[in-house]
This record gives C-alpha cells, sequence and structure tokens, in this order.
C-alpha cells in the first residue's frame, strides 16, 4: 500500500513538472523546472552575475571557451529558498591589490572574515577553517542568512577572483 501510494505521488508530482529551457547558438542560458513542491531557476550569461559587489577596476570576466563565467541560481519551496548569484573575474594586479580593494568594499555588509582555507558558519557567525599551504583567501561578510563572498587566488599573470552573493530563508 505504502509502495503504491508513492508511485502514485510520483507520478502527479512529475506529471505537473514544468520544464523551460532557453538557448543561444546552441548552448543553454536558461533554465527554468517548477513543480507544485518547488521551482528552479538557472541563468547564465553576461547579466546574470549581479553580486550586489563593484568589480575590481580593469578587471576583466573569465571565460571558459566562448562563455562567460557569470550564474543566477534560485530554489523556491514553501520550507527553504536559496538564491546564489556568482561571476569570475581576472586582473593583471597582484592578489593582494584586488584583496585591499575587497576588504573595503564588504565593510558595507558587516564585519569581514578573511580567511585561508574554508569559511562556515556556527551559531550564525562566519568560522575560518584555516588550511596550510592555502594560497586562495576567502574574505566573506553578511549574516549566515544573506552574506557576500569575495574569493581571490592568484595566478601566473595576476590575480583570478569569485564575487559570490548568497541569500537563504523561505521564498
Amino acid at each position: 500500500m505504502l509502495t503504491r501510494a508513492a508511485v502514485v505521488a510520483a507520478v502527479l508530482l512529475t506529471a505537473a513538472c514544468v520544464v523551460v529551457r532557453e538557448e543561444d547558438e546552441g548552448r543553454t542560458k536558461e533554465v527554468n523546472i517548477s513543480t507544485p513542491v518547488g521551482a528552479l531557476a538557472a541563468r547564465t550569461g553576461e547579466d546574470s552575475g549581479e553580486t550586489g559587489l563593484p568589480i575590481y577596476p580593469g578587471a576583466r570576466p573569465s571565460q571558459e571557451g566562448r562563455d562567460t563565467e557569470r550564474a543566477n541560481v534560485s530554489i523556491g519551496t514553501p520550507w527553504f529558498g536559496l538564491h546564489v548569484r556568482a561571476a569570475e573575474y581576472r586582473s593583471g594586479d597582484a592578489p593582494e591589490k584586488v584583496l585591499a580593494f575587497y576588504r573595503e568594499e564588504l565593510k558595507t555588509f558587516g564585519a569581514v572574515t578573511e580567511c585561508r582555507g574554508d569559511v562556515n558558519f556556527k551559531n550564525g557567525r562566519p568560522v575560518c577553517r584555516q588550511q596550510r599551504f592555502e594560497d586562495d583567501v576567502q574574505l566573506l561578510a553578511g549574516t549566515e542568512e544573506r552574506h557576500r563572498i569575495v574569493s581571490v587566488k592568484p595566478r601566473r599573470d595576476g590575480t583570478e577572483f569569485a564575487l559570490v552573493s548568497i541569500q537563504t530563508g523561505t521564498r
């Protein structure tokens, strides 16, 4: 009886599922999936990575092939929501110059946590798990529910950095 109920529920959910996919020059640019229990929207491309942080002066978008490395992803259910916007850039400047710029910019979102390693939250506060020999630096400001991250990586020809905005909560 329980198996039959699970099968009926699965059929109803997939029957009510709507998938919309938009392509541009053979590349998927946007996907929207809607079900009775939630929705997912994902968009890539030039206008998708607005994180609320300024772009470092003179930086250019990172590109993998012809695609710009930017994304905007939203997941919403009656119980939980997640919205992530991210973009990657490159600069010919040294990592310390990029870090100094974003240390100042992030202050508008609260205290700035700097970490060579992984940043997690404990009791609503950012906590750094330092990792030895880590060259990448994470800067984080905001709350667990709404924060910004700047990840800076040294490269032979300058710096690669990612700007990320994360917002959680119910829809």
